[in-house]
């Protein structure tokens, strides 16, 4: 069998350079040491855009949690305030003295229905049943000389704000009603605790009466 053999002069390394196209040699040695670069995707930045995407999950958690817990706070405030229920109130602390038509004892207990004072003031009447009155008052011609007691201590503020709102539009006093006048609300008989005299309710009233005859 013939064996080839390489010319007198030439090695065999020679020979693969030989083989080689010119300027190819660099080249390949270049593409063989050069690092590989990372694909578009790689884990690097699947890292980063996973823990982006935890980090807004993480958030919107703590967003829908806060939101649950205020929801449910307002429906714990609507639910108390639905179970306030004024004429239940009235029947309970005032029916006595006021009488279930609302016109009141001739003489000792002045009349709530058609009675004008209730509307003297947005916080007048709630002022009466915080604070009680006492004195001589003229109401709707009757001279009364009596005394309410305070039911400050035994009626909480949502109470308080349902009753006189009970009172307000009921016995006909609905038609009594300034239009500006805002309902009376919880929050207003809270304040009224802490206000500097007004638990001067008979004082009060007298101004007032004095302002509207002025």
């Amino acid at each position: 069998m013939a064996q080839s053999r390489v010319p007198m002069g030439i090695t065999l390394e020679d020979e693969d350079s030989a083989a080689t196209p010119p300027g190819t040699h660099n080249l390949r040695s270049q593409f063989s040491s050069a690092p590989a670069k990372k694909a578009p995707g790689s884990s690097g930045e699947m890292r980063v855009a996973a823990q982006f995407r935890r980090r807004q999950a993480r958030q919107f958690a703590m967003r829908l949690r806060t939101f649950v817990f205020w929801l449910a706070a307002q429906s714990c405030i609507a639910a108390h305030a639905q179970q306030v229920d004024g004429r239940a109130i009235f029947n309970v602390q005032c029916v006595v003295c006021h009488q279930p038509d609302g016109k009141g004892v001739p003489g000792n207990f002045p009349p709530l229905a058609r009675n004008p004072d209730i509307f003297l003031t947005r916080d007048f009447p709630a002022r009466v049943v915080l604070f009680g009155m006492s004195g001589k008052i003229n109401v709707l011609g009757q001279a009364i000389d009596g005394t309410m007691p305070p039911l400050g201590d035994v009626l909480e503020d949502e109470e308080i704000a349902a009753v006189v709102t009970y009172v307000r539009g009921a016995f006909g006093n609905d038609t009594l009603r300034p239009k500006m006048m805002e309902p009376l609300d919880a929050a207003t008989i809270k304040a009224l605790r802490t206000t500097k005299d007004a638990d001067q309710v008979y004082v009060y009233r007298k101004i007032l009466k004095t302002r509207l005859t002025d």
